[in-house]
């Protein structure tokens, strides 16, 4: 076995699956922009109004400033809900839902005592967060929102007045006296099994089709209030594109259903998007960019899959140059056409008319075989990489075509030090008349390797992270781990749910209130 001496002036802390490009930090930037106030991991729209409420009870009934005491009595919450739902059986998306199955499991008598499991260092913790999923997760998303907000004399959060108020009232009027019950068990930290059953009626699946609770969310999340701001339509419009390909499609979209679907106009192969609202139409826009810009580093990190499969063949090293020789030396024995310069290889790649359908040079299909290629520890070779060079070529292309339609929302994509679609178009065209090999010697050199080292140093520099995947020694690089391309994930599927939860949605599809609403749009 080879030992790799490591660097005495720092702890190892490898890491992967981080952004190994700086790439998808410009999809990140941009997501945010069209779904404000959901997140990755809010799974359940109703946990909105649980913490309104909940802070809301804190504020009449505790007081207390301290933020020790704000935690203390959030943990157990969360604790208590779960344990309510694993109760219930009930527990889609609810945090702790793990422990609380076993702990319910492993309870021999009519009572819970869990408010050792919510103290922190605890070994058998309902959640490792010392805040919970309120921290983890769902906190900033409810000030984002507008739900909840700080006072001016201390750190307590409290509902933010107008929507935040009025959802805690709702969500305090559907509980009734229950919700009392639950919150004196809170205070407690203890709980009978017979009122776990009773609390059944707070859980995220059960709220009201025709209450005020689910009201408040249609008018939180598709922005019903004088002069909503920008993310706030942004939103709005994204939750409406989600409606539509519900419609198009007569069932329950798939996150990459969607991505597709506002990327090539087509909801099937024959079948073209049909969307008769101006703004809506505007605003898919925004999606068809940032599912370019997130193919775009899919390209750029299978270049890097692909190279460090290369690397792995030189256990004793390699110069940079030498790896970059091999690369596109395999390329060169693999591909079929003879470019004379980078305009010539474009002029090559035309895009289908649909980019989602399954010709073999469609963007979808091509991104499959990446995928497939590349996933589950497989070897990356010089056919697939010809593939990602070639949608590289189609999206030039694409963008080149539509450019006039796609000003603004190119305009958004962040800049340096990010890269990104805006940035790698940007030196394609400046190379457009550059010799085709060398144009590719610099996409693997300059704009995969070099700058994969330059992300990782600043990584460790900033942040004490340790994410080289190839490391230089003497004027070698050698490999040090590997990481393939992935999809950053823009928020949708937590939004599908949402959508779900207060019946704009089922497994059907689009429902009459969804109808309703993608209308009023």
């Amino acid at each position: 076995m080879d030992f790799v001496a490591l660097p005495e002036w720092t702890e190892y802390r490898k890491k992967s699956g981080l952004d190994p490009l700086g790439m998808q930090a410009s999809s990140v930037s941009f997501y945010q922009k069209l779904l404000s106030g959901i997140g990755n991991a809010t799974i359940r729209i109703r946990y909105y109004g649980f913490y309104c409420w909940l802070t809301n009870q804190y504020s009449k009934h505790i007081r207390d400033t301290d933020p020790l005491s704000w935690q203390r009595i959030l943990c157990r919450a969360e604790a208590l809900y779960a344990l309510t739902a694993a109760k219930a059986a009930n527990g889609n998306g609810v945090a702790g839902i793990t422990w609380a199955s076993k702990r319910l499991e492993a309870n021999t008598g009519s009572t819970i005592d869990f408010s050792v499991d919510t103290e922190s260092g605890g070994d058998n913790r309902y959640l490792k967060q010392a805040w919970g999923a309120y921290g983890a997760a769902y906190g900033g998303q409810l000030f984002e929102i507008g739900l909840l907000t700080k006072s001016d004399d201390h750190d307590i959060p409290i509902p933010q007045v107008g929507l935040g108020d009025q959802l805690a009232g709702a969500f305090e009027s559907m509980t009734g006296q229950i919700g009392g019950i639950f919150f004196n068990a809170v205070k407690k930290g203890s709980v009978s099994l017979l009122e776990l059953d009773e609390f059944e009626v707070l859980l995220p699946s059960n709220i009201d089709v025709n209450g005020d609770e689910r009201q408040l969310y249609e008018e939180l999340l598709f922005a019903c209030v004088e002069n909503p701001t920008e993310k706030e339509i942004r939103r709005k419009y994204s939750l409406g594109l989600i409606l539509k390909t519900a419609e198009q499609l007569k069932r329950r979209p798939s996150v990459h259903e969607i991505r597709w679907l506002a990327y090539s106009g087509y909801s099937t192969d024959e079948q073209a998007l049909l969307i008769d609202n101006s703004e809506l139409d505007a605003h898919v826009k925004h999606w068809w960019t940032y599912q370019a810009n997130d193919l775009v580093h899919i390209i750029f990190e299978t270049f890097l899959k692909y190279l460090l499969d290369i690397l792995e063949e030189y256990p004793q090293g390699v110069t940079l140059h030498g790896l970059v020789s091999a690369g596109v030396g395999r390329l060169k024995a693999e591909i079929k056409v003879k470019p004379v310069d980078w305009a010539e290889y474009i002029a090559l790649c035309i895009p289908e008319d649909n980019a989602a359908n399954e010709s073999d040079y469609s963007e979808k299909s091509l991104c499959e075989v990446i995928f497939r290629e590349t996933g589950s520890k497989g070897i990356c070779k010089a056919d697939t990489a010809l593939k990602a060079l070639c949608m590289l070529a189609i999206i030039q292309n694409r963008v080149t075509k539509e450019k006039n339609s796609l000003t603004d929302s190119l305009s958004e994509i962040r800049d340096e030090p990010f890269r990104s679609l805006k940035t790698e178009l940007d030196f394609l065209e400046s190379s457009n008349k550059e010799e085709f090999w060398s144009v590719v010697s610099r996409l693997f050199l300059e704009r995969t390797l070099r700058r994969h080292l330059w992300v990782a140093t600043n990584k460790l520099r900033y942040q004490g992270d340790y994410t080289y995947l190839l490391e230089p020694d003497d004027g070698l690089v050698r490999l040090r781990g590997k990481d393939g391309p992935v999809f950053t994930n823009p928020r949708l599927s937590p939004a599908i749910n949402f959508l779900e939860d207060i019946g704009l949605l089922d497994r059907s599809g689009i429902t009459s209130a969804g109808i309703r609403v993608l209308d009023s749009l």
